[in-house]
């Protein structure tokens, strides 16, 4: 089932998300908070979507951070 994003976003605005313990590693290298990440959620597009992953399914939305690009 292909991902919707207007669920998502609503989840991310009830801060329903589940972050991975990898994404927060990441997260802490670059000093990216979870507040610039729910950011990115709300104005981003879905460019990939992980509807078989473990334990739950996930997007890839790739997004800016002042002027750094991430995904």
């Amino acid at each position: 089932m292909p991902a919707n994003k207007n669920r998502i976003v609503e989840l991310a605005g009830q801060d329903a998300v589940l972050i991975s313990r990898h994404a927060r590693v990441r997260m802490f290298e670059r000093n990216i908070r979870t507040d610039e990440i729910i950011a990115v959620i709300m104005a981003g597009t879905i460019i990939e979507d992980y509807h078989d992953d473990e334990p739950c399914p996930s997007v890839m939305i790739p997004g800016f951070i002042g002027d750094q690009a991430y995904q």
